[in-house]
């Protein structure tokens, strides 16, 4: 596990931002937010798709899974406090269309970020921050599998824990005729790690455990509502 905080590109990025002395902020803002996410996770589900491919006769996952999910942030000064969910982290079918051989691979889960503002500044179209953030939550992997490409599916599933670290930029321009909202305009880019090395199969492949852990880079974009307050 330790070896996976060091080797991580994004936490090693974030300890290097909380290495500098963050210069005195001329702006200072309260905020809640909610918004909805989505982009790309490139998880590394190699052994995974070589046990599809070579071993069952299905066609390989790509590397690049669609995310969409929710979440609320609440911004007090220089911190940054989260919540998110996702309702699904969705592959597109392997189909080999000789062996009409179907799997699908679903990621459920939750958690909670921290983060500090490293740089906040009032732009013309509002207020914009950058903070690194890391969060530790959970959820279960699901791969369902049609040997006959039927509607029927044999289903797999694990839990585990996640970690995540990531940097992010937010702004938060006003919406027009209306001073009770502003909306939420961010992108995200982290790296998520399986802490637990639990994420599993073990009964995919009788007598083997398959790594499904939720491990890899993701790319996010954010759309929001909610009230920023500058103090």
């Amino acid at each position: 596990m330790l070896n996976k905080l060091i080797l991580c590109p994004s936490f090693v990025l974030i300890l290097l931002l909380s290495t500098f002395t963050v210069q005195a902020q001329q702006y200072a803002y309260k905020a809640w937010m909610g918004h909805i996410e989505g982009g790309a996770a490139f998880y590394e589900i190699g052994e995974l798709n070589t046990i599809l491919e070579q071993d069952s006769g299905y066609s390989p996952f790509p590397n690049a899974l669609f995310t969409l999910g929710f979440g609320m942030d609440r911004v007090n000064k220089n911190w940054v406090y989260g919540a998110s969910g996702y309702a699904f982290i969705y592959s597109a079918p392997g189909l080999r269309q000789a062996s009409f051989k179907v799997a699908i691979l679903n990621y459920y889960y939750a958690y909670l970020k921290l983060g500090y503002v490293a740089y906040q500044t009032e732009t013309e179209g509002g207020p914009l921050l950058i903070y690194p953030s890391v969060g530790l939550g959970g959820g279960v992997a699901l791969l369902r599998t049609s040997p006959y490409g039927l509607s029927v599916y044999n289903r797999f599933s694990d839990v585990g824990v996640m970690g995540d670290a990531a940097l992010n930029l937010v702004h938060y321009p006003p919406v027009r005729n209306n001073d009770k909202f502003d909306l939420e305009l961010g992108a995200s880019i982290g790296y998520y790690f399986d802490i637990s090395e639990t994420w599993k199969l073990s009964k995919f492949v009788p007598g083997r455990d398959i790594s499904v852990g939720p491990q890899g880079f993701y790319l996010r974009l954010v759309i929001g509502m909610g009230k920023v307050r500058r103090l």
